[in-house]
């Protein structure tokens, strides 16, 4: 039992081992790849790209109308007592073709039509929402790797003062208190790359979630180089989300949807035209041997009914009236989140200058101190606060990297562009 124990100890490693080799083996994935990848297997993707085909199918049934249409009929009918004049026996083709409708039939596949190109704005706004979020675990995914790097750093520089502040004491010259203060700094530090780790291990789980990937799939995001691209002027982001937000294109679609629904309503009660023709054979003798056929052209009209006609095209009007209020308030939501975008990218910009400021600073303080401390000049609590200070620098430096990263993707998001999307940079500077 021992020896099957240690086999399967064994065999447990080697197979964590081949996936940690393989999630290192993982070439690294850029943000554009990222972006393509989700858009071509996130699952939600797939369920609005139907109702984009159900969208499309309901145009060729509102069209239907105009087509010819074509029946076929048989039938037999008795009765109790027998009586042969009663006996009837049919076969009918019955042969339509609407000629006229007042437009009802073009106004409502002018509203399917569309109501289709309304879907297919709610598909691109859905594919801008996917690629925002990828880009948001992207960029938070390189933020905790970074972060389990200035662990590992603030790790090793505990470790060097802790064999620093026991040559002192074992050289006589600080208390036995400094060592145990620096193993205790040593732990707190290992405990926080174990943390930082496990957040790093989260952060590829919601990205590989937000991927539409299996969570066993090796992924690896590569990199990005830090560039400052020009900022744009609100009036110019304004323009751009005017032109290129997919929520306004969807709603501006309902609206002209909404004015065909009222054409439609109208039309409902006015005048048809159509032709109709029969051809088959209907006797009291089986099997019907006298052929006969029918043509005939009709036309009909509603004189009054009870106001129907009149309140659809009341309801049909108030909906219209609905989204017109929609869209004014949908405007004036994206214009806002154009100012916020912009606000939290500038922000970001100068919290990296500050960040970087207080790097050099902290990291000249460490320095001090810890020269101080190795020649008797300094106390152990003055090494240890340098050095967290130093830390929590670090670490503000790589959020305010990636966050500043992040607000860039957002900005483009308000504007109605992909993250990756370069053509916004390119405008005047505010």
């Amino acid at each position: 039992m021992e020896r099957l124990g240690r086999a399967l100890a064994v065999f447990a490693i080697t197979v964590l081992m081949m996936g940690t080799a393989a999630a290192q083996d993982a070439a690294p994935m850029t943000l554009e790849a990222s972006v393509d990848y989700a858009l071509a297997h996130n699952p939600r993707l797939a369920a609005a790209r139907e109702r984009v085909e159900a969208a499309a199918s309901r145009i060729g049934q509102a069209s239907a109308a105009m087509k010819p249409q074509l029946d076929a009929r048989v039938g037999y009918t008795d009765s109790e007592p027998v009586e042969r004049d009663l006996r009837n026996y049919s076969a009918v083709l019955s042969a339509r073709q609407l000629l006229y409708d007042s437009g009802e039939t073009d106004a409502r596949t002018a509203q399917a039509r569309l109501q289709r190109d309304a879907t297919l704005s709610s598909l691109r706004t859905l594919e801008l929402d996917i690629a925002n979020t990828v880009a948001g675990e992207y960029f938070g995914t390189l933020r905790a790797a970074r972060l389990v790097e200035v662990t590992i750093e603030v790790r090793e520089q505990a470790r060097e003062h802790h064999a620093l502040a026991k040559a002192r004491y074992d050289a006589g010259t600080v208390a036995r208190a400094d060592v145990l203060r620096a193993e205790v700094e040593v732990a707190r530090a290992h405990l926080d790359v174990i943390s930082a780790e496990k957040t790093e291990e989260l952060a590829h789980a919601r990205l590989r979630k937000s991927l539409g990937m299996a969570q066993d799939e090796p992924l690896q995001p590569a990199g990005v180089a830090l560039s400052f691209p020009p900022v744009i002027d609100r009036a110019t982001a304004f323009e751009l989300a005017r032109a290129n937000r997919s929520e306004l294109m969807a709603i501006d679609a309902e609206i002209a949807a909404g004015e065909a629904a009222v054409r439609a309503a109208k039309a409902s009660s006015r005048p048809e035209v159509a032709l109709q023709g029969d051809w088959g054979a209907r006797e009291n003798d089986f099997p019907p041997g006298e052929v006969a056929w029918t043509i005939g052209l009709t036309a009909s009209t509603s004189l009054f009914d009870g106001r129907l006609t009149r309140e659809r095209v009341d309801e049909a009007r108030a909906n219209v009236r609905v989204l017109q209020a929609d869209r004014e308030d949908l405007a004036q939501r994206i214009e806002l989140e154009v100012a916020e975008a912009l606000l939290n990218e500038r922000e970001a910009r100068q919290r990296i200058d500050l960040a970087e400021e207080e790097v050099a600073l902290a990291r000249h303080s460490m320095e001090v101190s810890s020269g101080r401390y190795r020649v008797g000049e300094a106390a152990v609590i003055e090494v240890i606060d340098a050095r967290t200070a130093f830390s929590r620098a670090l670490a503000t430096q790589a959020e305010a990297l990636y966050d500043y990263h992040r607000a860039h993707a957002d900005v483009a998001r308000a504007v109605g562009l992909l993250p990756t999307t370069e053509a916004y940079e390119e405008l005047p500077e505010e």
